[in-house]
């Protein structure tokens, strides 16, 4: 029986409950995890940020209660567990020093294998999968035979510290030739990354087409005292959003409504400009703060014209907009600022240069909304939902694990559904 699975040990770049102020809502990718773990023969250990004792004593203390307590491994559905493992320091120190990743390594090492017994996870078929280049040194942890590196960012290009810089650059060099494959949902990284792997996927965001916000009375009173048309954002608020483009669109629409919904980012640059500075004095500009996750669309429903309002910055060009296919599934128009992951939208999106261009086609999104384009819009979000996401990466699993050849995993029932192979829906385009 043991052969008959698929184990995977996915080590999260982040806690799985760890969005927002107060650590409510989930991992960016949990929803499309849970989706994977249901595809057949599949079986997914999830490793949270490791417990350290002085990073995550000092910083997360109602994880380090929780840890000290023994509340180490939880069952999230039948084929899916979290663990949260022991560490000495945090992969940002560990990257530093040789030693410490070895230690860090050895330490994780044991732990996994551990739990990986205890829960019956002994397939010969095992892969690990990363997120980030800090975490390189977890690659061969867990006695994997494959390894995937899911990129969502060019990280080497959002720090502070050429240090840091420099050392991922490092770990990206190694993560490269070390994985079997590489997943990224950026366009501008895809066309990168393919150039020096020829396992390079295009793998785009998912959404959950059939699951609406629960009923909230708080949402219907802070979005029903609001003045029409409401012209809303939902996302962090940071330096990637262009604070010069609301506060534009407020001030020459005084009538509309601009509404952002997201956390506000402790941003030097963000919250030291006076584009935003403005902005908070604004009428009829509205701060709702911080959302769960589960109650967002509800806000998106009450959006007349939902919007991208990207900064024009160079992380952009590796920034891959996940909120887009959540307005979509409103069936809300959405008019972006133009930047290269918007164009994957395209056909169901208006993209425009400039301020005043943009400015004109929330007017046009406002006058001249139709069924058809209401209608085409939902069609899209439902052919890139979290299963279709899902089984394109399963089949890239499959193909990996057949690449292989004799000896490895031969024997996988998980390699058919309905007695068909899957092809590859995957994009290397």
């Amino acid at each position: 029986m043991k052969d008959r699975f698929i184990d995977i040990v996915i080590f999260l770049s982040m806690d799985w409950k760890s969005c927002g102020r107060y650590s409510i809502g989930n991992f960016g990718d949990a929803p499309f995890i849970r989706k994977l773990s249901k595809l057949p023969g599949i079986r997914i250990l999830c490793v949270n940020q490791p417990f350290t004792p002085v990073e995550t004593t000092l910083g997360k203390r109602s994880k380090a209660k929780n840890w000290m307590k023994g509340d180490r491994l939880e069952r999230l559905d039948d084929t899916l567990y979290l663990y949260t493992p022991f560490a000495f320091v945090h992969e940002m120190l560990a990257i530093y020093s040789p030693l410490l990743q070895k230690m860090n390594a050895a330490v994780l090492s044991r732990q996994i294998r551990r739990r990986l017994s205890t829960l019956g996870l002994v397939s010969p078929v095992r892969l690990s999968w990363i997120y980030h280049p800090l975490q390189h040194g977890y690659l061969g942890a867990a006695g994997e035979g494959l390894k995937i590196y899911k990129c969502w960012d060019l990280y080497r290009a959002r720090c502070h510290s050429e240090k840091l810089a420099r050392a991922i650059a490092r770990s990206e060099e190694k993560i490269i030739s070390e994985c079997d494959a590489i997943l990224t949902p950026c366009m501008n990284l895809y066309k990168e990354l393919s150039i020096v792997k020829g396992n390079t996927f295009f793998t785009p965001a998912g959404v959950d087409c059939n699951e609406p916000g629960r009923e909230s009375r708080s949402v219907r009173e802070e979005t029903d005292k609001l003045r029409r048309p409401i012209i809303g954002f939902a996302g962090i608020i940071s330096k990637r959003v262009d604070m010069s483009l609301i506060r534009f669109l407020a001030e020459s629409h005084p009538q509309w409504s601009v509404v952002m919904v997201g956390k506000i980012h402790a941003d030097r640059e963000l919250l030291g400009s006076t584009d935003y500075r403005v902005c908070q004095g604004l009428r009829n500009v509205h701060f709702l703060g911080f959302k769960e996750f589960d109650v967002l669309p509800l806000y998106i429903e009450n959006f007349d014209v939902c919007l991208l309002p990207h900064s024009d910055i160079d992380v952009m060009r590796y920034s891959h907009p996940y909120k887009t296919l959540q307005y979509l599934a409103a069936g809300k128009p959405v008019v972006s600022t133009d930047f290269p992951d918007a164009r994957y939208y395209r056909e169901v999106i208006r993209v425009a240069r400039g301020h005043r261009e943009f400015a004109a086609m929330v007017e046009e999104s406002l006058r001249d909304d139709r069924g058809a384009d209401v209608a085409k819009r939902i069609a899209f979000a439902k052919g890139n939902t979290w299963e279709k996401r899902a089984e394109e990466t399963y089949d890239i699993i499959l193909n990996l694990i057949h690449a292989k050849g004799a000896g490895y995993g031969e024997k996988a029932v998980c390699g058919t559904r309905g007695g068909k192979r899957f092809s590859s829906s995957a994009s290397r385009v």
